[in-house]
């Protein structure tokens, strides 16, 4: 799968002589400062569309249910540093890997609206293994 593909690319960069570096990243959010769309096609907001076509709104999204997303202005800053230290090093060590990490990171839960008419007229936390709402 995906997270296979990634680790055979970097093996064979790591098996070669080519200058790289690898920067790891999560899920990458519109930006921070600036107004702008996330892909509407992504995860993220069809759970948006959906949620607000059903009425319901997911209690927990799995193993996403740690928000650490990364706005994408931001990490457009961020990869400034790692770029300027490859620059110096890249000699020494041909290939290098960066993990970029929101140090800020927050529940779904406390992202879901407390109050269902925050969320829209009529919307409910929904458990997808119960079916339960509330």
């Amino acid at each position: 799968g995906y997270g296979e593909s990634k680790h055979v690319a970097s093996s064979i960069l790591a098996a070669s002589s080519v200058l790289a570096t690898i920067i790891r990243a999560g899920q990458l959010a519109g930006p921070a400062a600036t107004k702008g769309l996330w892909n509407k096609q992504e995860w993220l907001p069809s759970l948006v569309a959906t949620s607000k076509a059903m009425a319901k709104i997911p209690r927990t999204i799995g193993n996403q249910d740690v928000v650490d997303w990364f706005p994408v202005d931001a990490t457009a800053r961020v990869l400034l540093d790692p770029m300027h230290a490859r620059l110096r090093t890249r000699a020494a060590q041909p290939l290098d890997t960066y993990h970029l990490v929101n140090p800020r990171v927050v529940a779904w839960r406390d992202l879901v609206p407390s109050s269902p008419t925050t969320a829209g007229r009529g919307s409910r936390l929904w458990s997808s293994g119960s079916g339960s709402t509330s």
